[in-house]
């Protein structure tokens, strides 16, 4: 890791392309949050494993099966009944801003299974990490909109916030795409709606109702169904086409 550091050569460029995607992907999420609601804009958020696996299927040649096309249908589903979808709250500027924070995380996370192999993923995270820092923190310098006045405590959250909820997932996340590719890796991301809304229940006492229940559910099955082996689904869907 300590030679990578020092040298990290040509996958320079590769850090500040990925780094660019996820500046992207973050400042349109947060812009689509001002025109709509931030359970649709998630929604929305959310369809970017569709786009991966059209990505990936297109330029990575990953094959895109009748079972990670189920997986995909029930985790996309699953969302928007975790995260429920209320259409006429939206904003046309909302809509556009969070489908467009979907694609461009898909085209990060595509692009990351192919510009970081033979990279160290902490290396790469840091530097991805970074170059978002320094952009974010330039912007907030130069618009005003930097306030760093809170209290102390305040601080230690932040601490928490990038450490556990940032740099360790964008690390165990690139880890994760390197070893299974990008479609498995955005399915199994899916879970992320699942775990918020449990840890709000747990943690600040919110109410878990039956929408939030089927939706885990569905997200649930997604990821068990990658897990079967592809055998009975593939011999169905030979049944089907030589009885037709």
């Amino acid at each position: 890791i300590r030679r990578q550091a020092r040298g990290p050569g040509r996958h320079v460029f590769s850090f500040l392309l990925l780094a660019a995607c996820f500046i992207g992907n973050t400042a349109l999420f947060f812009s689509s949050l001002r025109y709509a609601p931030a359970t649709a804009a998630a929604v929305l958020f959310y369809t970017y494993p569709v786009v991966v696996a059209l990505l990936a299927f297109l330029f990575l040649r990953e094959p895109l099966t009748l079972q990670r096309a189920l997986a995909l249908a029930l985790a996309v589903l699953g969302c928007v009944v975790v995260l429920g979808l209320s259409i006429g709250d939206i904003d046309a500027r909302g809509l556009v801003f969070a489908l467009a924070s979907g694609v461009i995380y898909a085209v990060y996370i595509v692009l990351s299974s192919r510009l970081l192999r033979g990279a160290v993923v902490a290396v790469a995270s840091a530097w991805i990490m970074t170059f978002m820092a320094l952009a974010f923190a330039s912007f907030g310098a130069a618009t005003g909109s930097l306030d760093l006045s809170f209290a102390p405590a305040g601080w230690l959250l932040l601490f928490l916030i990038v450490t556990v909820s940032t740099v360790m997932p964008v690390q165990l996340f690139l880890a994760g795409t390197l070893r299974i590719g990008p479609t498995l890796a955005s399915i199994l991301g899916t879970m992320e709606p699942v775990f918020a809304v449990l840890f709000a229940a747990l943690v600040l006492g919110e109410r878990l109702g039956w929408p939030q229940a089927i939706g885990g559910g569905l997200i649930v099955l997604a990821v068990l169904l990658l897990r079967l082996p592809p055998s009975p689904l593939a011999n169905l869907a030979r049944w089907r086409s030589g009885t037709s």
